[in-house]
Formats: C-alpha cells, structure tokens, sequence
C-alpha cells in the first residue's frame, strides 16, 4: 500500500466522555502513516488533559490548545498546521472504523480521485433496544457503501484541495 501521509484533524470541546474512544480508533488505524492533529478549542473540561495523554503515548499525535472560537475555526487551525498529502477532520465524539483511512485512501487511489467519502452510522443505530451512546449525537464512520443516516458522509481529501480553502460556520449551526 503506498505510504502517503494522511493528516487526520480533530476539533476537541467539552468532550472528556468520549474522546479517548475516539481517539483509539484513530490510533488503532490499519492505515498507520497518519498525522494526528488534535486542536483543543479551550474545552474547561479535561479534554486537554487527555490530549495531551495520548501525545505522550503516540509520537504522531501533536496538539494545540486555542481559545475557544468554535469547530470552524479549529479545523482551520488545523489545516493551516497540518503536512499531510491527504486529510480527514474526526469529530471528538466520533469513532472511526479501524479501516476507515485505508478503505478511503485506497478509493482515492483506485479512482484517481481528489476525494472519496463514506457513509456514518449512528451509535443509536447499533445498539439493540437504544442503548449505548443515545444521549449524543456520535456516530461511527463507516466505509459501508449505503448511507444509513441524513448526516453528512465524512471524507478524506487531497491537500492540494483544502490549500485556498477556508471553513466557514454558519450562524446557528
């Protein structure tokens, strides 16, 4: 497989239940050329501190601390540091499936494409009777080719796309 690099951003706030289950599934990747990015958006949680846990653990993750300006502007922290040839953006309180980089950078490759996309899951979706997670809004990234949900698939995109870009919050979002 080839060995590019993949920087995997991930905008962290008030999620201190959640973020180490994300962040095994980013660490536990097939895909293991990965920059981790985790950009702290001034959580007054313990989100920081767990941060800064799983950098001393996993020499790819680096992280930022910012105040708190909200998702947009921490994803734009991150792209604006990150070296990947290629990136995705996790939200902290999402799992990624353990193929989720692999499956996607092999369909770039596989198509000769500057993205490819995949669908989400919800944690409620996967738990019989409602249980798990139900009280939040987490899915899993899938690399299931059906769209189980509304939610907007996640994606893994070529550098060169991101570089004029900025991301822009809506008021209210």
């Amino acid at each position: 497989m080839n060995n590019e690099l993949v920087s995997v951003i991930v905008p962290v706030y008030k999620v201190e239940n959640y973020l180490r289950d994300c962040l095994d599934s980013i660490i536990n990747q097939t895909y293991t050329n990965l920059e981790i990015i985790l950009v702290d958006d001034g959580s007054p949680d313990k989100s920081g501190e767990i941060c800064e846990e799983y950098a001393r653990k996993d020499s790819r993750i680096t992280v930022y601390h910012t105040e708190n300006k909200g998702q947009a502007h921490a994803r734009n922290y991150g792209l604006d540091r990150c070296r990947g040839d290629y990136i995705t953006f996790i939200d902290s309180d999402d799992i990624a499936k353990i193929n989720y980089v692999e499956k996607l950078f092999s369909l770039l490759k596989d198509y000769d494409s500057d993205m490819s996309a995949c669908s989400v899951v919800k944690f409620s979706n996967l738990h019989e009777g409602g249980g798990g997670a139900t009280e939040s809004n987490r899915n899993i990234l899938s690399t299931a080719s059906r769209n189980y949900t509304r939610t907007p698939v996640s994606v893994l995109q070529s550098s060169t796309y991101w570089a004029p870009l900025q991301i822009i919050q809506a008021k209210g979002c």
